[in-house]
């Protein structure tokens, strides 16, 4: 295999070098004797035959980096790292890593648009890369910083709800061999390495910007005392608390510590350490604005080292000069260039949103949330590979198709999340640095084209789209919002890699305590991430105020039972499936009931005036916020039968052509129609205009 993979590199460019080969008996053939591509294994992607070894001194860079950070060396340069485990977060790492060693720039969208060492090393030696940004250029302490995008969002939602908790990251963990004065001064060591985490929000010259409190300032509390500092600089001790408490504590203890944050009042995080007995505790909260999913993993990994007597790097170039170097990226050529990109992919686009459950469940919460597991995840693996996609396209690709079906809308758009971590120096640094971007999706199995769209055709335009909007998410969604006046109502975050490499125990026993908010951030956030046992979890908080757990719980396993069936080598979209068996057979004794007689004379019109006569204000009709009675419906579609036969002639059994956007009119003209006598026939506004004549 490596031989022909060799031959073959000789003539085409790498992209079009098969990634595996297997050698069959014989071809598996349909009854039309074409190739039956569900019948095809799928190839063994780590055969050791088919490995190209590095030819230069920067391919053998590169692949000793690559190796590292994926755990195995067993690929070669022309292997599409995706197929062996690269991810999006995985490419920024990779991308930080290659910058450092080698001082050349290699951005995560050149990464995963050309996943092979060999196209890397091209990419690095042609130059292709321009623009190279050193956050150290940027950093000038000051007393005062402009907020990013991604906090003015925070910022305003915040505004709109002071008393939430919605933005809180809180975490409790049971110790059971750490003092609680050594974990307290681990915990001061940590703020104190990682200072940006004191910043307060201040109104400075009428306009919100962050403070910076590397100093310590002369009194406590108090916002006067905020803006008096010693001329020569001095940390400022890190809020830390100690308490010995009379007896065990439990989860309710600690939820009652989740609180909302005044952010001009106080500092943005809760560090309170409890003890009883031979156990501790650790109660951490940060609020979003100063911290995120990676910036936790920096915190917990420096906080375990300290506990355990090694010694950890102070940060100089901070969150605070990315601050700024964001504020001159707002003004420049590629702002303008991000927001031409954002607004050609929302075009004609509606923020999706799940129906509303009927009823609710009875509870004080205004969120919650479930899960459920995925316990064969090796197929979808091999899919991932087979098609040359991140896992994380892989489960945004079975969410826009699941909604497609669900919501029955052709264009949606959600919300999903890039580390934002894309710059020399930010993989250690702790701040808020995860941009919200848009998820948009086209749905055309409608037409006869679609009906045969394979899903790796999807999941593969949706890996590009990621790749794409990842190189521009710095351009804020507020701006996404406010220039198309669409706010995504569903957010979804692969959180695969996301923790790897933290190790919170390092040899001590610790356990967790899981905590909740109070308020959903958007009505439906979705998760998935590898449960570490050859599986994947889904999970999904919602709002309560809107939906039902019952509700919910459908939605999980629809989107799990859909993953599992999407992983089938080339499957169209209209084939996969989304209910369990046992779905199946429910809905099969949906129709087995008692047989009810029916008169041979009657027709859908005669049946339709019976209930209206039995029921006439009862809901018939149902489309969004509108509705109509039978009443209401029976008269409109009198008075539009009699305007048909009165202006069109309308004559019995004539065909009458149909063409609406999904409305409740798809229910009122055709009754109308066979009011007046005639047949309605459905048109496709998606066939040629020829077709729609001749119909």
């Amino acid at each position: 295999s490596a031989g022909q993979k060799m031959f073959l590199a000789q003539t085409l460019p790498d992209y079009m070098v098969p990634t595996a080969f297997m050698q069959l008996k014989e071809l598996p053939l349909t009854s039309n004797g074409k190739i039956d591509r569900r019948r095809l294994p799928a190839p063994d992607m780590l055969d050791e035959d088919m490995h190209v070894p590095p030819a230069t001194p920067l391919e053998q860079q590169l692949f000793d980096l690559t190796a590292e950070r994926l755990g195995t060396n067993r690929f070669g340069v022309t292997t599409d790292l995706i197929s062996v485990g690269l991810s999006s977060i995985g490419a920024m790492r990779l991308s930080i890593a290659i910058r450092q060693l080698t001082g050349s720039e290699l951005s995560v969208k050149a990464i995963l648009s050309q996943p092979t060492i060999r196209q890397m090393g091209r990419h690095i030696e042609e130059g292709q890369e321009t623009g190279s940004v050193n956050l150290a250029d940027y950093h000038v302490v000051q007393d005062y910083y402009p907020l990013t995008g991604n906090q003015r969002g925070i910022y305003v939602d915040w505004e709109m709800n002071r008393g939430s908790t919605q933005y809180n990251i809180p975490h409790v963990f049971s110790f059971k061999d750490i003092d609680a004065e050594v974990l307290a001064d681990a915990l001061r060591k940590v703020v104190d390495a990682h200072s940006y985490i004191k910043t307060r929000f201040v109104i400075h010259d009428g306009e919100v910007m962050q403070q910076r409190r590397d100093e310590a300032p002369r009194g406590e509390g108090g916002g006067a005392a905020l803006t008096t500092w010693h001329t020569e600089p001095r940390e400022a001790p890190a809020r830390v608390s100690v308490t010995r408490l009379q007896r065990r504590p439990d989860t309710a203890f600690f939820q009652s510590r989740v609180r909302p944050f005044d952010i001009f009042g106080e500092d943005l995080y809760r560090l309170e350490v409890y003890t009883c007995g031979e156990e501790t505790w650790l109660f951490k909260d940060f609020h979003h604005l100063v911290s995120d999913g990676l910036s936790e993993q920096v915190f917990y990994n420096d906080l375990m080292t300290l506990c355990h007597g090694g010694n950890i790097e102070k940060e100089v170039v901070t969150a605070f000069d990315y601050a700024s170097y964001e504020q001159t990226l707002n003004a420049s050529e590629r702002y303008q260039e991000a927001e031409a990109y954002f607004d050609n992919l929302l075009e004609g686009t509606e923020a999706v949103s799940y129906p509303h459950s009927a009823s609710l469940d009875a509870t004080d919460r205004k969120s919650d949330w479930l899960s459920m597991e995925i316990t064969e995840g090796e197929p979808i693996k091999n899919a991932c590979r087979r098609m040359g996609i991140t896992e994380n396209a892989y489960f945004q690709t079975v969410l826009t198709q699941v909604l497609h079906r669900l919501t029955r809308e052709e264009h949606i758009m959600l919300a999903t999340v890039s580390a934002g971590r894309h710059l020399s120096g930010m993989e250690r640094m702790v701040g808020m640095f995860v941009k919200t971007i848009p998820l948009v999706s086209k749905d055309a199995t409608g037409t006869a084209d679609a009906r045969r769209q394979t899903f790796a055709e999807a999941a593969t335009a949706i890996h590009r789209q990621g790749i794409e909007s990842v190189a521009r998410d710095f351009y804020p969604l507020t701006e996404v919002v406010a220039r198309h006046g669409i706010k995504p109502q569903i957010l979804y975050a692969y959180q695969g890699g996301l923790f790897d490499g933290v190790n919170l125990a390092q040899g001590s026993e610790v356990s967790d305590v899981p905590l909740q908010l109070d308020t959903q951030k958007l009505p439906i956030e979705l998760a998935v991430w590898p449960n570490g046992k050859g599986g994947y979890t889904i999970a999904i908080a919602y709002d309560t105020t809107l939906y039902n757990r019952h509700d919910m719980a459908a939605l999980t396993r629809a989107l799990a039972t859909y993953a599992v069936h999407a992983s089938a080598v080339g499957v169209s979209l209209a084939d996969i499936e989304m209910v369990t068996d046992e779905e199946k057979t429910a809905l099969i004794q949906l129709g087995q009931g008692d047989r009810v007689a029916i008169n041979p004379d009657e027709t859908l019109v005669s049946l339709f005036r019976q209930q209206a006569v039995r029921t006439p204000d009862n809901v018939a009709v149902v489309f969004k916020q509108r509705q109509l009675t039978y009443r209401e419906l029976d008269e409109l579609t009198d008075r539009l039968a009699a305007y048909l036969v009165s202006r069109y002639h309308v004559q019995l059994e004539e065909a009458i052509g149909v063409m609406i956007d999904r409305s409740e009119l798809m229910v009122v003209y055709p009754l109308a129609i066979m009011k007046a006598g005639a047949a309605y026939m459905p048109l496709d506004s998606q066939f040629p205009e020829q077709r729609l004549h001749y119909l």
